[in-house]
């Protein structure tokens, strides 16, 4: 690699932020955050990191994260193995979409790329080990703003292991939210559009009541 190259990946390698995480049902971000070193992340998956949210189930340990002005990528963990996450110049530099499920049961990584949609933008979305981002997107392009966590749905990756569904996804005011469901559960994406509607209308209200008294 020449120094005119090396300088370009250098510029481009900027702090690792971790967006949101979820151990099982959990958010772990302020976890994850507390064990990023030096723009990196090495920690191990375990109920002694994180606690157990979901006892006698395998958990899975959801990152969604970005360097610098890159995608949103996912990074998902089993229980019991490490999560590493370290810039990668292929990674983090192109936008790309891969849709595809874990090539193992421990690991999977996978950059997201959202489509587009009127009420809401999903982000990244996991349902065990699989990237289900696309699938979502789908059902919140057509209006569905209720999903269910179910194997019918998304597939049975781990027949027997009770999956969590997570979703990071971003409304229409800019803010990112995350949230999980336990296979069988749901997550309702129109209760955080109805709240932010509802305050944007109390706004609006406040400022005629300002201009009233001018």
């Amino acid at each position: 690699i020449n120094a005119e190259y090396m300088g370009i990946l250098l510029d481009q390698m900027e702090s690792l932020m971790i967006v949101s995480a979820f151990y099982g049902p959990k958010d772990v971000t302020t976890i994850v955050q507390g064990n990023v070193v030096n723009n990196s992340l090495a920690l191990h998956v375990s109920n002694s990191v994180f606690g157990d949210p979901h006892p006698k189930v395998v958990k899975f340990l959801v990152v969604f994260y970005r360097f610098g002005a890159s995608k949103i990528c996912t990074e998902v963990c089993r229980e019991g193995t490490t999560m590493t996450i370290f810039f990668c110049p292929a990674l983090h530099s192109f936008s790309f979409v891969n849709p595809a499920p874990a090539s193992g049961p421990s690991m999977f990584a996978a950059q997201i790329t959202s489509p587009p949609v009127p009420a809401t933008s999903i982000l990244g979305a996991t349902y065990g080990p699989l990237d289900v981002s696309l699938k979502i997107a789908h059902f919140v392009h057509s209006g569905n703003l209720t999903i269910h966590a179910k194997n019918e749905i998304f597939g049975d990756a781990f027949p027997g292991i009770c999956k969590c569904l997570v979703i990071l996804y971003q409304l229409p005011s800019g803010v990112v939210k995350s949230a999980a469901a336990i296979e069988g559960g749901s997550i309702n994406l129109y209760q955080s559009l109805h709240f932010l509607t509802e305050l944007s209308k109390l706004e609006k209200k406040k400022k005629k009541k300002k201009k009233k008294k001018y």
